[in-house]
């Protein structure tokens, strides 16, 4: 058995309440102590088990948890002593020197197909006893319940990932209004999944001015999984990967086709979908880009900006980023959001608008930024986003950018 610390759960949980309340509850039968969360990759089945965990905590429950590793099954340090005491516990039970405890425990078993047949049989058996005779509750995460053989019939809840309605929604309650153009690169990179609408969606909350290439923050509970399916991968299909997951997450409309033979390992491997242009699982692209050194992101983007079919824009971006000074990236970064919104993509403009504008240090140029800036807001309904672009000048700037919004609008039209 192997022991490892396990990370903090959520912010924001997505298990439902009442079914884990339910399940830890003494009037349950053993048969609804048990449920099987079922979902594809990238649907977000394991931050659902960690709300799950989260809430029998609040609840003042243990919890468990069990994944595996290789094959193998793998306990949390947190975990441990827990475990040992439910299994104390089973063993005064079937001596018939204590009666069952009342469900004070969850255990939460992860990517069960993961596990080898012999870590299968052992916690199937030991699980059932736990329940059966102890009392204690299960949630067993799956991508199809039917590799559960010998527990048929248990109940099941499936999972899927967000639409773009109630991902927005999830993002608006966890964090408030956001300027559309962060929203939409949330929106975009997390794929409706919860986890990274989670962890993103606080680690970009607090931006003013958003970079079109920013940080990411680290997945450290889902870094081991993906490592370990990337290690196998030769140093060509992982400069692919980054490519892809770069372009995917930054520029979706350079994603050309394969490149050649990291990108047909990659589809074999299972990372990307046929063709090479999507990952499978939008959380091993996050960790892809997060685990990536900036050098290397560094050169993924100029690989992408040298192909035919980049958009004029990302070479702008990158001369931005090497400017002699402010006022040269200004001007750099403002003709690449003309590009953009030459390509329809106005919500992209007005973040790049924002940066240009939060790097301008001249007077008119800052005045023609707003103005820009509070034209594409208004034609995208952004409204969130004008308090930040003047916020330097909120008694004269605000309003003047206001009262301009009409005037712009009608003058400046066909550019938009």
């Amino acid at each position: 058995m192997t022991i490892s610390a396990l990370s903090s759960p959520p912010a924001h949980p997505s298990a439902p309440e009442d079914v884990v309340v339910r399940m830890l509850s003494s009037a349950s039968p053993a048969r609804e102590r048990l449920l099987v969360v079922e979902g594809g990759i990238g649907s977000g089945r394991t931050h659902m088990l960690r709300s799950a965990a989260a809430t029998a905590r609040a609840a003042g429950c243990e919890v468990v948890e069990v994944r595996p590793d290789r094959g193998d099954a793998v306990i949390g340090a947190s975990s441990l002593a827990l475990f040992a005491t439910l299994i104390g516990r089973l063993q005064r039970v079937r001596d018939s020197s204590a009666s069952p405890c009342d469900p004070g425990f969850l255990i939460v078993v992860d990517d069960w197909e993961r596990f080898d047949v012999a870590a299968r049989e052992t916690l199937q058996a030991l699980v059932t006893r736990l329940v059966d005779e102890v009392g204690a509750a299960c949630l067993l995460a799956t991508g199809d319940r039917r590799v559960l053989a010998g527990w048929e019939g248990l109940r099941h809840r499936r999972t899927e990932p967000l639409d773009a309605e109630a991902a927005r929604g999830f993002l608006r309650a966890h964090g408030g209004r956001r300027p559309l153009a962060v929203e939409a690169r949330l929106l975009r990179v997390a794929e409706g999944n919860p986890l990274l609408l989670d962890v993103l969606g606080r680690a970009w909350a607090d931006e003013d001015a958003p970079s079109p290439f920013p940080v990411y923050p680290r997945l450290e509970q889902a870094e081991p999984r993906v490592l370990d399916l990337l290690a196998p991968l030769s140093e060509p299909s992982r400069e692919a990967l980054l490519v892809a997951a770069v372009a995917g997450a930054e520029f979706p409309e350079s994603i050309g086709p394969a490149l050649g033979d990291g990108d047909s390992a990659l589809v074999q491997a299972g990372i990307l979908t046929a063709g090479g242009r999507a990952f499978r699982d939008p959380v091993v692209r996050a960790v892809v880009l997060s685990t990536a050194t900036p050098r290397a992101l560094r050169a993924a983007r100029r690989r992408l900006a040298e192909r035919p079919e980049s958009a004029p824009h990302l070479r702008l971006l990158l001369a931005a980023d090497d400017a002699a000074g402010p006022e040269e990236r200004a001007r750099l970064l403002r003709d690449a959001a003309e590009e953009r919104l030459r390509a329809g993509r106005p919500q992209e403009a007005l973040l790049l608008l924002a940066e240009a504008r939060s790097s301008a240090r001249g007077g008119a140029l800052r005045e023609e930024l707003e103005a820009r800036a509070a034209a594409v807001a208004a034609f995208t309904g952004d409204a969130a986003a004008l308090p930040l672009l003047v916020r330097d000048r909120p008694h004269a700037g605000l309003h003047q950018a206001q009262d301009g919004i009409e005037g712009v609008l009608l003058a400046d039209g066909e550019r938009l």
